[in-house]
This record gives structure tokens, sequence and C-alpha cells, in this order.
């Protein structure tokens, strides 16, 4: 699928260090946070892959006993991607 800068700029904002967004991305969401904004996991890596030239990894944190409900998403960042500058 095809995603707007529009659409994926506010959700690598979400995940980005505020501080440097070039940094590594380590933060966690909820299904119901992502519901919530409309966001899917598809909108989730096409935004971190576009801003960082990295793939994330989901790790689930917290199950309800049939599915994941909450993940932690990570990156190295766009520093350490192969665009970055090292």
């Amino acid at each position: 699928m095809t995603y707007t800068f529009e659409e994926m700029k506010p959700v690598f904002d979400y995940f980005a260090d505020v501080s440097d967004w070039k940094n590594p991305i380590n933060k966690s969401i909820s299904f119901a946070m992502m519901c919530s904004k409309g966001w899917s996991r598809g909108l989730i890596n096409r935004s971190i892959e576009h801003f960082t030239a990295t793939t994330p990894t989901w790790s689930p944190i917290r199950t309800n006993g049939y599915f994941d409900v909450e993940w932690n998403i990570k990156s190295i960042g766009y520093r350490m991607s192969p665009a970055g500058c090292h």
C-alpha cells in the first residue's frame, strides 16, 4: 500500500526521539492507541522505513490471552542505517 507524506509524518513523529529524530526508536504502542489514531501496522512500518531507511521490529509486551494488545517497536534509527551519516 502507498501512503502519503502527510499520513506518515505524524506516525513517525510519535515514534521518533524528540531530542533528535535520527536516534534509535524504542517505543511502545497499544492496539487501542493504534485504533484511536487510525494507524495500521503497515502504516507504522512504512513511516519508520521512510524516515529511517530501516525496518522496525515488533515485540509483544502484553497479551489478553488470545492476541497481542501492546507492542514495543524498535529501529536502529536513521543515523545508524545504511543511509545515515556514520
